[in-house]
């Protein structure tokens, strides 16, 4: 149903928002700034997909491969209606505005699929959320169903590939202190025989189980805490959205620009070769060159557009 699929968009729209890992235009929303937020997202991803969602938003065009036009001089008061619910001002928001709200903060999977399970992935976030919290991650290896002596041995040649023969040295170290500290007395108790293999298996694995999730949490969190990014003059560099550098503005992380726009820092070596596959832009310092498209990392009003013949022959191979 819809109404899940709204839960889900919501949900992901107020994660990021905590974890500050959205642009800063849609941290504290006004009309003006989702209509740069629309503009931006726009020129940085433009997919088949979202067409549904342009079209029902900003209306139908005549050129139907570029609504960049209509979002220009969509009317910023239509915005009010999706700020309004984001606030809490309205709980039954239009369709239309949790679909343009999925496609400003890149939700997965976008539009509405009518026969998709979203219920069911609302119901998983919880499994995620447990590798935030150590406790948690405890307590579902402590309730590690114990091992019967019967098929104790399968189950932990399987778990983990070469495991069997390491939990064997363990065992055999364990249980030769455990003999060497048996006095003569018999004060203590404690003999090899009375010592169980399978108490010891489960003992050393639920030790290791407890490292390797302990490790991966610790993964994931540092992944987690990299979600946002700077320009660093020619490259997007990732960085914790809690860091600054000087006055470099920080924004959400965007994987795509951190992956392919960068800027070309020789233009004399471009040629004819670099047709469609180079972008350029006029700054106040004259053109400066980059290996993907969007808009300018600092001037974000300046769009680039792609390198043709006339541009290459009047800048680059003429000089």
């Amino acid at each position: 149903m819809f109404d899940d699929y709204k839960e889900k968009v919501i949900l992901a729209y107020q994660k990021k928002r905590k974890a500050n890992a959205i642009s800063i235009n849609l941290l504290r929303p006004s009309p003006g700034k989702l209509k740069t937020e629309c503009l931006n997202v726009y020129g940085e991803r433009r997919l088949k997909k979202d067409e549904k969602i342009f079209r029902s938003f900003f209306g139908s065009i005549d050129n139907a491969t570029d609504y960049g036009q209509n979002i220009k001089a969509f009317d910023i008061d239509k915005f009010r209606p999706l700020i309004n619910f984001l606030n809490g001002k309205t709980t039954d928001p239009e369709e239309k505005n949790i679909e343009l709200l999925a496609w400003l903060i890149d939700f997965e999977p976008r539009p509405y699929q009518f026969g998709y399970n979203y219920k069911e992935d609302v119901k998983s976030e919880s499994t995620v959320e447990s590798f935030d919290n150590p406790e948690k991650i405890e307590d579902d290896i402590n309730g590690i169903s114990p091992i019967t002596q019967n098929d104790e041995k399968d189950s932990f040649v399987n778990r983990l590939p070469g495991e069997e023969e390491r939990l064997n040295d363990e065992i055999e170290k364990v249980e030769t202190i455990a003999w060497k500290l048996q006095p003569a007395s018999g004060q203590i108790n404690w003999s090899k025989k009375t010592i169980s293999r399978s108490k010891i298996k489960n003992a050393i694995f639920s030790f290791m189980v407890i490292v390797t999730a302990s490790s991966g949490a610790y993964l994931f969190m540092s992944n987690k805490n990299q979600e946002c990014m700077y320009w660093t003059g020619d490259h997007y560099q990732p960085i914790s959205c809690n860091q600054k550098v000087g006055d470099t503005s920080v924004i959400a992380l965007d994987t795509t620009k951190v992956a392919h726009l960068k800027k070309i820092t020789h233009p004399d070596t471009l040629t004819k070769n670099c047709l469609g596959k180079v972008w350029y832009v006029k700054t106040d310092d004259g053109l400066e060159f980059y290996t993907s498209d969007g808009f300018h990392p600092i001037y974000n009003e300046k769009r680039l557009r792609p390198v043709t013949m006339y541009i290459l022959n009047k800048y680059i191979i003429r000089n």
